[in-house]
């Protein structure tokens, strides 16, 4: 009995000693929490938390927003605002700057300005589109600085420029707003037939793109449409990809004819698996060895006591 009591009291230790070596190779070393308790990761240089804790770096500046989609039909104009507050006890100098490509389609009021400590200002950036402008998608980029210290903000643009009165619409919706490399992100595309044509068969391109309109992934197909389709597509996120916002972009298109949508995701990092999953899963696991013994221990018990009465009875 002493010995099946030693091997329970054994297995009840291997779970919490292995979700202990399973934090320090996982996390490294530092202080870990469960649940809601503060977890404090090693810091970049390698050395622990000290000194009543590591210091919060608070940026010199910030703004409202990091994404900025339109929906423009040709020949519109749209005004989007952006705060920028400033975070410093000192005045600061800030400038906007646009990617080459944005800066056809859009006007930013101010491109440099100075903000005193603590103000805040909006600056409106307008939008705008030729009557004869090709539908299409433009990506980039605007960046906000700090001419002083050098600090920078981004704020992703997604320009949708749609016909006036178009013969196909399109709407990417995006389903898994958060995926790892090498993982899929799967996005519902559904394509309105405006026009007067039906059963025809039109082009579909489908990529995953960044905002420096770099192609990661893609996919092309012919699909047979009459007034409506809506179809789910998947596309693989390569291996290396950086954590960030991406784009899913699609184009359908039909001779000269063509209409294209966007919906934004996150490429993040994997999660690793919490210490206590191993504790939960050991306790299962000890809880069903235990069971297992006692049965066992009871029926060996009564083994006994019948052998013992057949014993006495021959005598």
């Amino acid at each position: 009995m002493k010995k099946i009591f030693l091997i329970i009291a054994l297995f009840f230790l291997i779970p919490f000693i292995y979700a202990g070596n399973y934090g320090a190779g996982t996390y490294g070393s530092g202080l870990y929490g469960i649940g809601e308790v503060t977890v404090v990761p090693p810091s970049p240089s390698g050395g622990g938390p000290s000194g009543g804790g590591a210091a919060v770096t608070i940026p010199n500046f910030e703004i409202d927003k990091n994404l900025i989609k339109i929906l423009i039909k040709q020949g519109e104009t749209q005004r989007e605002t952006i705060e920028i507050k400033n975070n410093m006890a000192t005045s600061i100098n800030i400038s906007l700057d646009a990617d080459e490509n944005l800066k056809e389609f859009m006007l930013i009021s101010e491109e440099s300005f100075s903000l005193s400590q603590k103000e805040s200002k909006n600056v409106f950036i307008d939008f705008f589109t030729k009557e004869d402008e090709i539908p299409q998608v433009i990506i980039g980029r605007i960046i906000v600085k700090n001419e002083k210290t050098g600090e920078k903000e981004t704020i992703n643009v997604i320009i949708e420029i749609k016909e006036r009165k178009p013969l196909f619409d399109m709407i990417v919706d995006v389903l898994t707003k958060e995926v790892t490399p090498q993982s899929n992100v799967k996005a519902e595309i559904r394509i309105l037939n405006l026009g007067d044509l039906n059963n025809m068969d039109i082009s579909i391109y489908s990529a995953i793109k960044d905002f420096d309109g770099n192609v990661l992934s893609f996919k092309k197909e012919d699909i047979a449409i009459n007034k409506e389709l809506e179809i789910t597509r998947k596309l693989r996120v390569p291996r290396g990809t950086a954590y960030g916002t991406y784009i899913f972009y699609s184009e359908a298109y039909y001779g000269n004819i063509n209409a294209s949508s966007t919906d934004t995701f996150e490429v993040v990092e994997k999660k690793a698996i919490k210490p206590y999953f191993f504790m939960i899963l050991g306790g299962i696991l000890i809880l069903s060895i235990t069971i297992v013994i006692i049965l066992i221990y009871r029926r060996r018990n009564k083994y006994k006591k019948h052998k013992k009465k057949r014993h006495r009875k021959k005598k």
